[in-house]
């Protein structure tokens, strides 16, 4: 069984809810499943990506706290322990010779830290950025407002590209295009 912490603070004028839902939609490229904590949220079984992974049964939990204005520390807890494959090669290897226990020995280069460091550098490079690539749930949430232009068709094309890339809802996106057609 192996147990690591990875940790990392990032400097980011995003809200609470912001960086928590960057941070959970970049690790979700891990896979497994997702459950949302009130202080972060857990990962069960993400092992993609990871040296080995398939031969580790690994569980995470993931901590966003603020320690002060624009300062989170999000600290990730990784366990992991041999699955049922590592088991099966073991006492199945016993029985030809060995050769199905080196299955079993590359549980022992399983590491998910370096996996779990360079997303937390994504999450903090996609905070930083002024790309908004997710879009915070919320049953109050209004369209993002669009840059002042001149350009009708450009914002419309700007509007048309937000809704298609899943920032705005098709509701904000039509309420959106009426009100820049009404200023025609």
């Amino acid at each position: 069984m192996g147990t690591k912490t990875v940790v990392a603070e990032i400097r980011t004028d995003k809200s609470f809810e912001e960086v928590k839902v960057a941070t959970r939609e970049t690790f979700r490229t891990l896979g497994g499943v997702i459950q949302d904590t009130p202080y972060g949220f857990q990962i069960d079984g993400g092992t993609s990506g990871i040296n080995f992974g398939f031969v580790a049964t690994i569980k995470a939990a993931v901590a966003i706290k603020q320690q002060q204005a624009g300062l989170y520390r999000i600290e990730s807890v990784i366990v992991w322990s041999p699955n049922a494959l590592v088991w099966i090669c073991l006492t199945v290897g016993w029985f030809v010779f060995g050769i199905l226990e080196l299955v079993a020995a590359l549980y022992l280069f399983v590491d998910p830290a370096p996996v779990y460091s360079r997303l937390l550098a994504q999450v903090e490079r996609l905070l930083n950025s002024n790309v908004a690539m997710y879009q915070i749930p919320s049953s109050s949430a209004s369209a993002p407002a669009l840059p002042q232009s001149d350009d009708f068709q450009q914002r419309l094309k700007k509007l048309q590209e937000m809704r298609d890339g899943g920032l705005i809802t098709s509701e904000d996106y039509e309420a959106k295009k009426a009100e820049i057609l009404a200023k025609l």
